[in-house]
């Protein structure tokens, strides 16, 4: 019996959905577009909901496309925007729309991390450097403008770098 593959890439502004064959053959595509939501000014979002709802859709359309059994796929590999926070609670629901990689709303903080030598510290070693989009930028934003939303987290590990 052959064996199938699914590849899901859930970018920035579409959600991609292919099946191949065991040897990578691709077999069939589908693709949703996504909404970048921006309530103000340099601030980029997303509804988690609505990107989810892009991989069910894209997902079936493949396996439609495909013509492949759904028992014969074995395998299913999952790739998404970098950076960004995108923030659950308990039950596995969204506490407000994802953050995304390249919001800006942290540009202060990152500014005052470079002056303070943190943005440094952390290159050292993280190997990668700090920007607004970045989760750690975007926890912190979110303590000092938002604590209401981290108190309903389902959980966070933190880590002091500076």
């Amino acid at each position: 019996m052959e064996k199938y593959l699914i590849g899901i890439d859930a970018g920035t502004s579409m959600v991609k959905s292919v099946v191949f064959d065991d040897e990578g053959n691709e077999l069939a595509v589908g693709r949703q577009k996504t909404t970048v939501l921006n309530p103000r000014p340099n601030w980029d979002e997303q509804d988690m909901l609505e990107v989810w709802e892009a991989v069910v859709i894209t997902v079936n359309e493949a396996v439609a496309k495909s013509g492949v059994p759904a028992k014969d796929i074995c395998a299913i590999g999952v790739t998404g925007q970098g950076d960004g926070c995108w923030l659950i609670d308990e039950e596995g629901e969204p506490v407000r729309p994802a953050i995304l990689w390249s919001d800006g709303r942290a540009g202060d903080l990152i500014a005052r991390w470079q002056a303070e030598g943190i943005s440094e510290n952390a290159y050292k070693i993280l190997g990668s450097a700090l920007f607004p989009g970045v989760q750690a930028a975007i926890i912190k934003w979110l303590d000092e403008n938002e604590p209401e939303t981290l108190a309903n987290l389902a959980g966070l590990c933190t880590v002091r770098i500076g």
